[in-house]
């Protein structure tokens, strides 16, 4: 065989098309056996001046800079204006091993988090110290799905420490949606355009979900009936799901600021 004759045969294995007896596919998907641990959460990430994939030779993302959102999982440069549909939103406290970002040691939902014991308030209100000397902080895992990105699935945003007033505007947001019906709205109703803004905290400038007094949060439409079902697809997966297993991920420098 050529070599141009084993391209051609290597192009004809795989297709853009679906095939119609893939889009008929009910049976086994090759992942039975796993459960949730043994999954990686992919986080949308909105890139900093310190974070890794910006700054690190090693860790470097090729053309992401400050202030474009990215996947932690495939690395994929998403820009600085972004489409997303919100699937779910979930307040979290984090137990962290040390202030150190990836140090996660579990979850708590607010009903748990008020049971633990011997909890204190940390070093000027920010954030709890545990008995056993570990960091809790408290924030929002937004769960969201991309509609120009299809092909990344679901991903989760943590907006903690500065970032809870623009999750509570967009609580807010959501919960006063509502359908031509007047029946409230499900997150996943519409398309949301999001726009980076910057702010200032102790440690300098960074990037959020807009500006001190304003979130740069503005609804684009309703979903189409296709992203509409996708969406509510993923939404159902969401709620069969263990929240504490989810590791919040703030943006650097926003552990305790």
């Amino acid at each position: 065989m050529t070599k141009q004759h084993a391209e051609e045969k290597e192009v004809a294995l795989y297709t853009d098309q679906l095939p119609a007896e893939l889009a008929e596919h009910t049976g086994p998907t090759g992942l039975e056996g796993l459960d949730q641990g043994d999954f990686t959460y992919p986080f949308l990430k909105l890139a900093q001046v310190g974070t890794p994939q910006v700054k690190n030779k090693d860790d470097r993302i090729m053309g992401l800079e400050p202030g474009m959102f990215f996947s932690s999982l495939s690395g994929t440069i998403f820009g600085m204006e972004l489409k997303i549909v919100i699937l779910k939103i979930v307040p979290t406290y984090t137990e962290w091993g040390s202030d150190k970002l990836g140090d996660f040691r579990r979850a708590y939902s607010p009903s748990e988090f008020r049971q633990l014991a011997g909890v204190k308030e940390g070093p000027e209100g920010k954030g709890w110290v545990t008995a056993s000397g570990t960091k809790i902080t408290f924030g929002y895992n937004i769960f969201v799905l991309l509609p120009d990105f299809p092909e990344e699935g679901i991903l989760v945003h943590t907006l903690t420490a500065t970032g809870i007033k623009h999750a509570k505007r967009i609580n807010t947001t959501l919960e006063l949606q509502r359908l031509p019906s007047g029946a409230p709205a499900p997150t996943y109703a519409k398309v949301w355009k999001v726009i980076p803004g910057t702010e200032v905290s102790p440690k300098g400038e960074f990037y959020t979900w807009g500006s001190k007094g304003h979130t740069n949060f503005t609804a684009l439409g309703y979903c189409s009936a296709e992203l509409f079902a996708r969406a509510k697809e993923a939404a159902q997966l969401l709620a069969s799901l263990d929240m504490n297993k989810v590791a919040a991920e703030p943006e650097q420098g926003e552990l305790f600021t």
